[in-house]
């Protein structure tokens, strides 16, 4: 029923608890395409170990690189559904279990994810989006499923959705931004994964090759919404939702405001989104965008008031008592 992608390099590490948490899962119907992309530890040592029929072990015969070799594993996955893991991170006995369950309720979504929990260099809980819609509007801005968490229909695979060279290091991003536009895209609400962060992870996050191609990505889908924007404006939108560099002046501010406002307009002419949905998004953007301004004692957070974004703000009493402390305070003394 289901395949599990599993590329590795170098994971003598990590690789057997990786294995162990799959071969403990309380859904048991599966196999594992286990890739090596040529790794020079003991990695093919640890998984021989393993005396288990599911597990069916490949090794690259030159390094291929993530993107190639995952679709090489998609090309050997027999199962109905397609699992992606990474030989670095741990799943929960109840992960596919859960996935399985709320696909095959639900025939409508083509991929579904889960919360996590991030361990190891950085420890948090992410509880990414969970209705479609939502899900949809929130990939202009980010990326809303865990990559090693994905379940996906086998069937948008033989259908020509694949991984792109051109993308490496935003590839997952950039698969999701096409599925959504053929499918709905969802997240399990629990915590069914443990995403392990490392040095290697974090050195790569926000390198030049890593931020071109989320610009790029981010740039298809504005460019697709019909949002034309000239470099100056692009590159202020990242800086407000892509490379979180959120100190803004007032006219940046206002400018960014504008553009907000155009891609709602854009939307309206294309509704490849649902409108209420894409504006409660926006609002929530521009909040929180705000609200960070307005803490570094910014005049350009209190650009909220007026902007359209400040109707209907679902605040709680401490949450209102909070945004005004700072409007007060930013009004004062903000630069």
């Amino acid at each position: 029923m289901i395949s599990i992608a599993l590329p590795v390099y170098n994971g003598e590490k990590y690789i057997g608890e990786c294995l162990d948490s799959l071969l403990a899962q309380t859904y048991g119907n599966f196999e594992i395409i286990l890739i090596d992309d040529c790794s020079t530890d003991s990695t093919a040592q640890i998984v021989a170990g393993y005396d288990d029929k599911r597990i069916h072990y490949y090794k690259n015969e030159e390094n291929l690189g993530i993107v190639h070799t995952l679709n090489k594993a998609f090309g050997l996955c027999r199962g109905e559904y397609i699992a992606r893991m990474d030989a670095d991170d741990i799943a929960d006995h109840q992960r596919l279990e859960k996935q399985l369950a709320l696909m095959e309720s639900n025939p409508q979504l083509g991929i579904v994810s889960v919360w996590f929990q991030m361990f190891g260099d950085a420890e948090c809980s992410v509880h990414y989006a969970v209705e479609p819609k939502e899900i949809a509007c929130r990939l202009l801005f980010s990326l809303q499923l865990l990559h090693p968490g994905w379940l996906m229909r086998r069937q948008l695979v033989d259908e020509g959705l694949f991984y792109r060279e051109e993308y490496r290091y935003a590839e997952d991003w950039d698969f999701l931004v096409r599925a959504s536009r053929v499918t709905q895209l969802g997240n399990v609400p629990e915590e069914l994964m443990r995403y392990r962060i490392n040095p290697g992870q974090l050195s790569h996050v926000f390198s030049a090759p890593q931020k071109a191609a989320a610009d790029r990505v981010a740039r298809d889908q504005l460019e697709y919404l019909g949002l034309e924007l000239t470099q100056e404006e692009f590159e202020l939108f990242r800086r407000a939702f892509g490379c979180r560099e959120m100190l803004l002046s007032v006219s940046q501010m206002e400018q960014l405001l504008e553009l907000l406002h155009r891609m709602e307009r854009a939307n309206e002419k294309k509704m490849f989104y649902d409108s209420r949905v894409l504006h409660q998004v926006i609002q929530e953007e521009v909040y929180w965008l705000c609200l960070y301004n307005l803490a570094m004692n910014r005049r350009s957070g209190l650009k909220l008031l007026g902007s359209g974004y400040d109707k209907g703000l679902k605040l709680g009493f401490l949450g209102r008592c909070k945004l005004w402390v700072r409007m007060g305070l930013a009004a004062v003394r903000g630069k």
